[in-house]
């Protein structure tokens, strides 16, 4: 049984590896096998589905009931269903064009991989509390973190489970969301409702977070089964030209 096990570590490993040297450049394949090798993990322990589920049921922004069958999904004469939704409904990404006109070319089919793929950093934030500069720097964000998911009280209250849209959720404000931009290096924000904005300032906040295209908002994520701490951020938006969002597959391993 040992060596059956250890055999199938090895071939993880030796997978893990050829996917690297098709995938990645050189000189940052090397680096990785070496990691893989001196480390001893030829995979992950675990996978966390951290998306939301479309679904009839889901939350909708600003809706009371959450999403009807007859507005999600119908079924056609060949057989094949049909779903008709927002780019920004459940789990999704932000491009820069969702509030600049004249950023067309930041779109969803632009959005970058190696800053939506990567090592992250899952945060408590202080129950309660919207995300304001003064929280941020009370939560000790460490220096050089590029992904950073935040595991607020909306994830206490299973908001993103809800049918109903929950105008009270926590959210970053304005002056959070300068703090961020100014003070840290983060080029991925990961929130655990619909909007990473507070809804009076939605507008706002997305202007300061996309006024420069190199910084993606992930919304809509369910963290209810993550603890926080370090993880590989897996998110794989659809190739969408000209749209302002995608939905998009997020998962964690560790």
């Amino acid at each position: 049984m040992g060596k059956s096990s250890s055999a199938m570590r090895l071939l993880r490993w030796v997978v893990q590896c050829v996917a690297l040297l098709l995938l990645t450049p050189a000189a940052a394949v090397l680096g990785e096998v070496i990691n893989l090798a001196q480390s001893g993990t030829y995979g992950y322990t675990k996978i966390y589905d951290i998306t939301s589920k479309i679904a009839v049921g889901m939350t909708t922004w600003d809706g009371d009931k959450g999403m009807p069958e007859e507005k999600l999904r119908f079924i056609d004469t060949n057989g094949e269903s049909v779903y008709k939704f927002s780019t920004h409904m459940g789990t999704h990404s932000d491009a820069s064009c969702h509030v600049f006109s004249n950023m067309s070319s930041y779109d969803a089919n632009s959005l970058n991989l190696e800053t939506l793929n990567g090592l992250a950093l899952v945060m408590d934030a202080p129950r309660n509390k919207d995300l304001t500069a003064e929280v941020l720097k009370s939560m000790n964000i460490p220096k050089g973190v590029k992904r950073l998911l935040f595991r607020t009280e909306n994830t206490h209250r299973s908001l993103m489970l809800q049918p109903a849209f929950a105008r009270d959720y926590v959210a970053l404000n304005t002056d959070g969301a300068e703090w961020l931009v100014e003070n840290t290096d983060i080029k991925l924000i990961g929130m655990d409702y619909l909007s990473v904005s507070v809804m009076e300032e939605t507008k706002q906040v997305h202007e300061v977070l996309l006024k420069r295209g190199d910084l993606i908002p992930v919304e809509g994520l369910v963290l209810n089964d993550v603890s926080p701490g370090e993880y590989m951020l897996h998110c794989a938006p659809l190739r969408i030209p000209g749209a302002d969002g995608s939905p998009t597959r997020c998962i964690l391993t560790q």
